[in-house]
């Protein structure tokens, strides 16, 4: 499966983390719409839940910046994806 084809049953408001499957580099994302369609080619490999790093203060305000305020672990979806 695509990820385009993931990405139309997603929660829009939900946090993601986008893992690469070859590196294990990841991304954290606090919408849906924050995903770049460079993603939307690439073949999901898994989904789960985990916890990863936000910050703000609170899961409802909540950010990918630094300075936004303290360091979150809050449970996102974890997607897994690959350009093989």
């Amino acid at each position: 499966m695509k990820f385009k084809e993931l990405r139309k049953v997603l929660s829009r408001i939900d946090l993601l983390s986008i893992c690469d499957y070859k590196t294990l580099q990841y991304y954290n994302y606090v919408r849906l719409s924050d995903v770049a369609a460079d993603y939307d080619e690439m073949e999901v490999k898994g989904v789960g839940l985990t916890r990863s790093e936000f910050y703000g203060v609170s899961r409802d305000n909540c950010c990918t910046d630094r300075k936004a305020g303290p360091l979150l672990f809050e449970i996102c979806l974890e997607i897994v994806l690959s350009d093989e």
